[in-house]
């Protein structure tokens, strides 16, 4: 009985010491994930922010020029692209 004892105990070590693996292995996968998300959001980010100045109603530099889109969207562009390079060098995306 004694045997059968620790043998059991030894079965629920080594159990429990699998869950804490698999659990660990879960947590780092979710983490990766997490990782990539907060990346995607600061591209996404820069990008709305520059959208929502150029889109209030009241008068900002290049509104009343035929260019204004065109500078709209190449400051979207190039701040997103400079958010993009940040997030790839963080090793988020």
């Amino acid at each position: 009985l004694l045997r059968l004892s620790e043998t059991l105990d030894m079965q629920r070590d080594i159990l429990g010491e699998m869950m804490d693996a698999y659990l660990s292995q879960q947590s780092n996968r979710l983490n990766e994930v997490v990782k990539r998300l907060t990346g995607l959001t600061l591209v996404l980010m820069v990008v709305t922010l520059v959208t929502g100045f150029f889109g209030m109603n009241v008068h900002f530099p290049g509104k009343d020029e035929p260019l204004g889109l065109a500078i709209a969207a190449a400051s979207m562009a190039l701040l997103g692209a400079a958010a993009l390079v940040v997030a790839r060098r963080q090793g988020w995306l």
